[in-house]
């Protein structure tokens, strides 16, 4: 597994009016902020927990053989 990837962040904007930043490879929320520009500084700090990667991963894994198998 190659840490090096580059890591992309999805925004959710919420009903309180703040933007969360959510990790694509982790799905860890990264930040939460009223104004979606102060975003930036907590993606650029973010490192994913390789535990955290590894369970996403072998959740997809299974999902995805639950699939082929149905």
């Amino acid at each position: 597994m190659c840490l090096s990837r580059r890591i992309h962040f999805y925004h959710r904007s919420n009903r309180d009016g703040t933007t969360e930043s959510i990790c694509s490879r982790c799905f860890l929320r990264v930040a939460r902020e009223f104004q979606a520009s102060e975003l930036a500084r907590y993606e650029i700090a973010h490192v994913c927990d390789p535990a955290k990667v590894f369970d996403v991963s072998q959740n997809a894994e299974a999902t995805a053989s639950g699939l082929r198998a149905g």
